[in-house]
């Protein structure tokens, strides 16, 4: 299993975890995810999966990094996040810091985790969406998630149907491909990537 197959079988058992969110805004009449729900979770399938997540502040480019590292071969995936400030009313300078340190920890958790919440802005602007129960959270679709990256990697279909084929007509391994593109940065790089990955296997 490649460090791609890893973090996208991560998800997967995630998201079949059905994770509970502890955090709550009254206000607006929504729960969200807390990093204390988050990080007991990937730390237990970090150790049954032999990865490794780590966060740091990347000062050159003033960006937080997230890298998922794969315990067994050193290969990573990194996820970034702008730096941001926050103005805390009754804080003072660390606590902000904290507070942003905190925030952006977790952006990246979800992001790298692909943790779905329910539309925040949507929950503000209705009063009434407290009342509304949560939808059931669904394992992946690899099929949604494959054409909705495929549009945002701007593929035409002559692209498309080539990595169908170097996928193996796998719509998960598509999905991987995909990812892997979306990584290094261009289809050519991609492509050499995740078949080095596959002869690698």
């Amino acid at each position: 299993m490649n460090v791609y197959e890893k973090l996208t079988e991560a998800r997967v058992r995630f998201q079949e975890l059905a994770v509970k969110k502890s955090g709550q805004n009254r206000f607006a009449g929504y729960s969200y995810y807390e990093l204390a729900d988050i990080l007991p979770v990937v730390n237990k399938l970090a150790k049954e999966m032999k990865f490794a997540v780590a966060v740091a502040y990347e000062s050159d480019n003033d960006v937080w990094e997230l890298h998922f590292i794969d315990s067994e071969n050193g290969e990573r995936i990194t996820f970034t996040a702008p730096h941001s400030t926050a103005q805390l009313k009754g804080c003072h300078e660390v606590q902000n810091l904290g507070a942003v340190m905190t925030y952006i920890k977790r952006y990246l958790y979800q992001n790298a985790f692909e943790i779905v919440e329910a539309d925040v802005l949507d929950s503000t602007m209705n009063p009434n969406s407290h009342r509304q129960q949560a939808p059931k959270e669904l394992a992946p679709d690899y099929k949604a998630l494959a054409k909705k990256l495929s549009e945002k990697l701007g593929l035409v279909p002559e692209e498309k149907a080539i990595l169908w084929d170097i996928a193996g007509k796998d719509i998960k391994e598509l999905y991987i491909l995909l990812t892997m593109i979306e990584t290094e940065g261009g289809n050519d790089a991609g492509i050499i990537a995740y078949e080095q990955q596959r002869r690698n296997k």
